[in-house]
């Protein structure tokens, strides 16, 4: 005999069933995002557009992190605060991060982002054609690195850096009053990064900027990297890893479409102009960039061990820092 359960029994069971199912789910609400704080080494720039496609595009995101960057005040505060875990990473100058490291601060470099140095020397004198022509003219520098690599780089180019005549400014003052000394004929060098050509055309209009770039001489130095401190390497490796991941994910395509970071980048920095912005983004793709990623160039993000260590020696040569053992200055693990 077929038994045929009434309509009424059936519906009762199957709501049953369902009250059921729903009860023991849980419930799942946003995924919480590890809120991460990320300075720059300085103000911003179109070159800093590297780094919003990643955020704009959800990579950070997809790594559960939410991360905010902020303007910098120079590598060395950058550096300092994270070594105190007031920042959770940094942007800041190789340089900066090695003096730091041999005074104690407990950090280390866990990136390189600008594989180059961006070091340049720009010139209008007509006179100028090759770099020992620097020699028995007048140049404007900064205090810091630009000062200290200038008597390496020069003799690099052939000259001697004894018959330059060398004022050295501090950073907040270089660009401002560089300029203006260059504007009114009072000095013949001005250094600055490669970055900043659209600048220096926009202030000396009808003249003709010219520039030689340092790593064209063989400065070897890298330019900014990525700085954590030895206490987030040591507990929180795979936050360091998750970080770093999406950072490059997101660095690899600014230089696929350089406009399109930079574009990124004003949406978070409207102040900055975007026409300047992508100039300086394009010098950097342009000169600092070439070979990036690829099998014959740099590897992405890794600190090569020999020019680690010349970058050390010459900031001893430069009497900025003692010698120690550069292994301790910066690690490799989290790019694997």
């Amino acid at each position: 005999m077929n038994w045929k359960l009434p309509a009424v029994v059936i519906i009762v069971a199957a709501l049953a069933s369902s009250i059921t199912y729903f009860a023991v789910q849980p419930v799942i609400g946003p995924r919480e995002l590890t809120k991460l704080y990320v300075a720059f080494d300085w103000i911003p720039t179109g070159r800093y557009g590297v780094f919003y496609p990643a955020v704009e595009k959800g990579y950070y995101e997809q790594e559960g992190l939410l991360v905010t960057f902020i303007r910098g005040f120079g590598s060395t505060d950058t550096v300092t605060k994270v070594g105190a875990g007031t920042l959770d990473f940094g942007l800041a100058d190789t340089t900066a991060i090695f003096v730091a490291i041999g005074q104690g601060v407990p950090v280390k470099t866990i990136g390189v982002v600008y594989p180059r140095h961006n070091m340049a020397f720009y010139f209008t004198n007509p006179a100028i054609t090759k770099p020992t022509d620097f020699e028995g003219k007048k140049l404007v520098t900064s205090t810091g690195e630009y000062n200290d690599f200038f008597p390496h780089v020069f003799r690099l180019m052939g000259g001697d850096p004894t018959k330059v005549t060398v004022t050295a400014l501090p950073p907040a003052q270089t660009t401002t009053v560089g300029v203006a000394l260059m504007q009114r004929g009072e000095t013949d060098i001005f250094t600055e990064g490669i970055e900043f050509l659209p600048q220096m055309q926009a202030s000396l209009p009808g003249k003709e900027v010219r520039y030689f770039v340092a790593k064209d001489y063989g400065l070897n130095t890298p330019g900014e990297a990525l700085v954590a401190s030895e206490k987030t390497i040591r507990e929180k490796p795979d936050l360091v890893k998750r970080f770093l991941r999406a950072t490059y994910k997101g660095l690899d395509d600014s230089l696929k479409d350089p406009d399109v970071a930079v574009r990124m980048f004003v949406k978070y920095w409207p102040e900055v102009n975007e026409t300047l912005a992508n100039a300086n983004m394009q010098q950097y793709v342009r000169i600092i960039f070439p070979g990036f990623g690829t099998k014959t160039g740099l590897q992405r993000g890794v600190m090569d061990s020999d020019v680690a260590s010349q970058t050390l020696n010459l900031l001893v040569q430069a009497g900025r820092t003692q010698p120690y053992d550069v292994s301790k200055a910066f690690t490799n693990e989290f790019l694997r």
